[in-house]
């Protein structure tokens, strides 16, 4: 498939959510990564309910990398959950991990995006993961997760750029 289309493949996208991936925990992250490094490609990963454990997830991820579902308030699945865990997604944002809101039906917390963005974890996008699912609300256009991340501490500049120049890199290596 990548052969055939790789013009148009720009990264992989793998869940690490128990209501998708079930007893597999951190298996499909781990796959998903060997993946996309035999094909060169950045991989984006889904964060939700454990398993896969948000650190477990963290711990796989390099430069170019992203996390989308960033600030969802699910328990146990909570970029806030502890300090040790805010200050290692610190700690690989500012490596080049890239933050994504993915705003979806049930992925957004004012709580968790308040605490992140007060202690410096800002999104480097803002996206929306609008789906026949939430298309009704709670996300039916773009303007709604920017301004809750707008109203969460996001600076306007900040929101601009994540919603634009920052929406989606080239590769990996333009994120550097």
């Amino acid at each position: 498939c990548y052969a055939e289309n790789s013009e148009h493949i720009v990264g992989l996208k793998v869940r690490a959510s128990h209501v998708i991936t079930g007893s597999w925990g951190v298996t499909p992250v781990k796959l998903g990564k060997k993946i996309a490094k035999i094909l060169k490609l950045p991989m984006m990963v889904h964060v939700g309910e454990p398993p896969a454990l948000y650190d477990e997830v963290l711990e796989i991820l390099g430069p170019g990398d992203v996390v989308t579902h960033c600030f969802n308030g699910k328990p146990g699945g909570s970029i806030v959950d502890t300090p040790a865990l805010m200050e290692m997604a610190q700690s690989l944002a500012r490596a080049g991990v890239l933050m994504d809101i993915g705003h979806g039906a049930a992925s957004f917390s004012f709580r968790v995006a308040r605490r992140a963005i007060a202690e410096g974890l800002k999104p480097y996008s803002i996206s929306t993961d609008l789906h026949l699912r939430n298309v009704h609300g709670p996300v039916s256009d773009l303007a709604t997760p920017v301004s809750k991340v707008l109203g969460s501490g996001l600076g306007f500049d900040d929101c601009v750029r994540a919603i634009s120049t920052r929406s989606r890199p080239a590769s990996s290596a333009s994120v550097a």
